[in-house]
């Protein structure tokens, strides 16, 4: 299975690592200009563990997860939201990210946003919007 990981610090070196080691394909993921990509890519380990060749490192987000049957975010949702400033319009940058498994759906088979508007409502307890 083709496995791409977001986010190459410590936790996302991890489950890079632990993929890898289970037999998985990885891709591992990090910011143009980032210091744990930069150290990855010359030395291949961090303070915890050594990465194996057969981790592909990259800073290419299309890369990274064109090609995955599973994408692991390993990053903070602070990191997220300054990712976003340089990608969408300001006003569009989510305050909260929720990650689920499906969608509702109608019976035609389209996402009823609607629906996820009100369920995240509900769990996030914002009945005052």
């Amino acid at each position: 299975m083709n496995i791409s990981v977001l986010g190459c610090g410590r936790w996302g070196s991890f489950h890079a690592w632990y993929a890898d080691h289970i037999g998985h394909t990885v891709t591992l993921w990090g910011r143009k200009g980032s210091g744990h990509l930069a150290a990855l890519m010359e030395q291949r380990k961090n303070e915890y563990l050594t990465l194996p060749e057969s981790v592909k490192l990259t800073d290419d987000l299309r890369e990274a997860v064109s090609a995955a049957d599973i994408v692991v975010i390993s990053i903070s949702s602070q990191q997220l939201r300054a990712f976003c400033k340089g990608k969408i319009t300001h006003f569009k940058i989510p305050r909260y990210f929720k990650f689920v498994d499906e969608f509702p759906m109608t019976v035609t088979g389209k996402i009823q946003k609607f629906k996820m508007r009100e369920i995240s409502i509900a769990e996030l307890g914002l009945d005052d919007i």
